[in-house]
């Protein structure tokens, strides 16, 4: 049995090898010919020779057009069936070409950015879906530049205080119709403060509580509609001036007990009044010259040293006695003449700002900005720096004041 295979095998082996090789050859040939159509997607657009006085919305500085396009190309099977987006680019010259460009895309304009195919041998026919390209007049307008809320936490330790300046204005060159839009809506600049790190605040002067980072030439970047992703650089004069304020979380110990005080309502209920709700002495209530004040050591936090230092004798814990039905009382931390208070701080800090670059009016509002956001954020803390929880409840002999339970 293995002889006869053997003798097949053998019998006319010239011949049969012969066969094979011919047979090789002709596959190979019509291979080459049989020709396909495929559709890629998202090919990447070029374009040459704007003129001058024209630019295309949505271009980015290297020229490439910010849509892609889709393309059907009808060519030899072998080529097509492994051709992908990344392998070809289309390259426009738009030297010549009408504001209202109606672009038709041949074989001509397709390069090959993979040397391994020969488009010209091997690609017969593009068709394309309609793309019209618009080219608008340049023209230039000054623009203005909003800093919004930035995104991301400050670092661990600090809390971002202010930004500035917070309007800025960037001469721009593009499009008429869309930097007339620009013009009247503005650009929002947004800052990622998690990009900010600890020890990079930590190795800044500290002065007042507050750490100043100028802002990098990196993030002096605005996004422009008509460059597509494209970023570009702030012109503005003011750009140079801007500035991170960052507030250092540091606790600063008051040296004085805080008042108690009652607010009880004349109108809802005259029955709940100093004679039948009084606060009791004891618990966490003292009385000293018959002023009763809180009878606890306490921090402040959220602010500055000096706001700390000119707000102490002027804070007191407001309990509200309002609805004699309550069993349990809120209070509030208040500052008393707070706006006398505003102006001792700017007055007392214009001149040593960590800023030099401010005026005297910006210096002003700013401090002004310090001081207001410092009575929205200020908390009082106790000694290892818990928060300061108060449980004030009315019982039939008067209003007591006890240390409350943090909530879990």
């Amino acid at each position: 049995m293995d002889n006869i295979k053997q003798n097949w095998f053998f019998y006319r082996w010239r011949e049969k090898l012969i066969a094979i090789v011919l047979a090789s050859i002709v596959w190979y040939f019509v291979n080459q010919t049989i020709v396909v159509s495929k559709t890629i997607p998202n090919i990447p657009v070029r374009i040459l020779n704007i003129p001058q006085d024209r630019v295309i919305s949505g271009i980015l500085p290297n020229g490439v057009y910010q849509n892609r396009v889709k393309l059907t190309l009808t060519g030899t099977r072998q080529v097509l069936e492994n051709i992908e987006p990344g392998d070809l680019e289309v390259v426009l010259d738009a030297n010549g070409a009408p504001d209202e460009w109606p672009v038709e895309i041949s074989k001509k304009n397709l390069v090959s950015l993979n040397p391994d195919f020969d488009l010209n041998r091997h690609i017969r026919e593009v068709s394309q879906p309609d793309l019209v390209i618009r080219l608008s007049r340049l023209t230039t307008a000054d623009v203005p530049i909003y800093v919004v809320p930035p995104k991301g936490d400050a670092p661990e330790g600090y809390a971002l205080l202010d930004i500035s300046p917070r309007a800025l204005v960037q001469s721009l060159t593009g499009p008429k119709d869309e930097l007339q839009g620009l013009e009247k809506s503005g650009i929002a600049l947004e800052f990622d403060l998690s990009k900010i790190t600890k020890e990079e605040l930590d190795k800044l002067p500290v002065k007042e509580g507050k750490v100043l980072l100028p802002i990098l030439p990196a993030w002096k970047k605005i996004k422009v509609p008509w460059m597509g992703s494209g970023y570009i650089p702030m012109n503005s004069s003011d750009s140079s001036k801007m500035e991170m304020v960052f507030l250092k979380k540091e606790a600063f110990h008051l040296h004085t007990y805080l008042p108690l005080l009652v607010a009880y309502s004349i109108e809802q209920d005259v029955a709940l009044n100093p004679k039948t709700a009084p606060l009791e002495e004891k618990g966490l209530v003292g009385q000293k010259e018959g002023i009763s004040y809180l009878n606890l050591p306490l921090s402040i936090v959220g602010t500055d040293l000096h706001f700390a230092h000119l707000i102490a004798p002027h804070l007191a814990i407001v309990i509200d006695a309002e609805k004699s039905n309550r069993a349990e009382l809120p209070w509030d931390l208040v500052a008393l003449a707070s706006q006398e208070l505003e102006d001792r701080y700017v007055n007392e800090l214009k001149d040593n700002m960590l800023s030099v670059e401010w005026g005297e009016s910006e210096r002003e509002e700013r401090l002004r900005q310090y001081f207001r956001t410092y009575l929205s954020t200020m908390r009082l803390v106790k000694e290892g720096g818990e928060p300061l929880i108060l449980d004030i409840k009315r019982t039939s002999e008067g209003i007591t004041v006890e240390n409350g339970d943090r909530p879990s």
